[in-house]
């Protein structure tokens, strides 16, 4: 699936050899919430860098500016 999550976290070698592997079994994947989580943050730290406005990284990515700048902090 072309931009699926999964792909996007392990590559699309990964997904293949995953879908090789195991295709047509149903496989449960845990949720990786706390690595997603931490792409997004370092992303953001990025784009502040580079100077993004708080208020423009808090609506690109659905988050109150008062969110984007503890994200901030905890990222220094």
């Amino acid at each position: 699936c072309k931009g699926h999550n999964l792909l996007k976290l392990i590559g699309s070698r990964a997904a293949y050899n995953l879908s090789y592997y195991f295709g047509g079994e149903t496989m449960c994947i845990p949720r990786a919430v706390c690595v997603e989580r931490a792409l997004r943050n370092e992303k953001i730290r990025e784009l502040y860098d580079r100077g993004r406005r708080t208020m423009d990284l808090a609506h690109d990515f659905g988050l109150t500016e008062r969110r984007i700048w503890d994200i901030l902090k905890a990222e220094l």
